[in-house]
């Protein structure tokens, strides 16, 4: 009779944790429960195209940002002035894309999709929630844009100062790392190459 009982709770902890991802999902890809299946699937294949977009954007600026740092390096540039480059590129594109973003009123960074997931989850379990926002925040800045980041933090930084703010200090961090790493392979290359 126990097992029946353990069973029956550990049935509902799973049916409630699938829920909240249910409703983490629905609040991401912004569908309403009300609305009928042909606003949804527009819903669904518009943050498939803004996802599409977006990352396709993002390694076509990668591919540009590590080009020119490379191109840079190997004309005697200094590692500083191959990050401020870069950081002024990466202000600028970012700065460009929330313009856009503001003129057509279209989440293109998907910021704002993910902001109403991690409130979904954070009037769930605020413990669960800082958790996945450690690594969700680190992956915005690390990798994703600097535009999302500064979406994502859009309640808080509810005016331009503090945008901008976030917006240079964020592609300040990024751009430090990505130069570090961009160094540290063309160097890499570089001793192999030589070798031969």
């Amino acid at each position: 009779m126990e097992t029946r009982g353990r069973f029956t709770r550990l049935a509902a902890k799973l049916a409630a944790g699938l829920s909240i991802i249910v409703e983490i999902v629905l609040a991401f890809l912004n569908i309403q429960r009300q609305a009928n299946g042909r606003e949804n699937a527009l819903k669904v294949s518009s943050v498939g195209i803004r996802a599409s977009l977006y990352y396709g954007a993002d390694w076509l600026i990668f591919s540009f940002f590590i080009s020119t740092a490379v191109l840079l390096r190997h004309n005697g540039v200094t590692a500083f002035g191959i990050f401020l480059v870069l950081w002024i590129m990466e202000s600028a594109v970012s700065a460009l894309i929330l313009i856009i973003q503001q003129k057509v009123k279209w989440d293109i960074t998907l910021g704002e999709a993910y902001r109403n997931s991690f409130e979904v989850l954070y009037s769930s379990s605020r413990i669960v929630a800082i958790f996945v926002l450690i690594p969700l925040l680190l992956k915005f800045i690390l990798w994703d844009g600097t535009d999302r980041f500064v979406v994502f933090l859009g309640k808080e930084a509810n005016n331009f100062p503090k945008r901008t703010a976030l917006l240079l200090g964020v592609a300040g961090a990024k751009m430090a790392l990505w130069t570090k790493a961009i160094l540290l392979g063309y160097q890499s290359v570089a001793e192999l190459i030589s070798f031969f």
